[in-house]
């Protein structure tokens, strides 16, 4: 992206299957560099991640749950407020609850509810709503976003549509 995520309270990153992939980018930029590489400036604005992942199926998961887990420990590990804390969820939507774990879900995701989760436990005047995915879902989550700005709050939308 050509702008600073970091000055924002909160990103909402929302990916629809094989969406996920930019958001993978976006995470490793904030969580993952490479310790050759200088340490990124301290999240002051950035307070919390939310990460959303919608797939089918559960199996379909392993591909990048590693790398959600990865950044999920560098957020709890990080001291100081150097990393933003960061919230998972892998909704498989086709999947039987029998068959999943934390942070998997079945069903679709509340995406409203999911943002006021965690809006409610940090106090962020800004937000960001990032979403890759099939068109309905990024229409959604762009609906979600315009009727969430007030003269206290901004919510700004970033989008990539690909659908196969």
């Amino acid at each position: 992206l050509d702008f600073d995520l970091r000055r924002y309270g909160m990103l909402m990153l929302v990916g629809g299957g094989v969406g996920i992939t930019p958001v993978i980018g976006i995470l490793k930029d904030l969580f993952l560099l490479p310790a050759t590489e200088p340490p990124p400036p301290p999240c002051s604005s950035l307070q919390c991640v939310v990460v959303v992942w919608v797939l089918q199926q559960a199996k379909d998961a392993a591909t990048f749950l590693d790398v959600l887990e990865q950044c999920a420990a560098r957020a709890r590990e990080s001291t100081g407020g150097a990393l933003p804390n960061i919230v998972l969820r892998v909704h498989c939507t086709r999947a039987k609850a029998a068959d999943i774990e934390h942070p998997l879900y079945t069903g679709r995701p509340a995406f409203g509810s999911i943002l006021d989760d965690a809006a409610a436990q940090h106090s962020v005047k800004s937000t960001l709503i990032f979403a890759c995915g099939p068109t309905r879902m990024v229409e959604s989550l762009w609906d979600m976003s315009s009727v969430r700005n007030s003269p206290s709050s901004r919510v700004d939308f970033h989008h990539e549509t690909f659908e196969f």
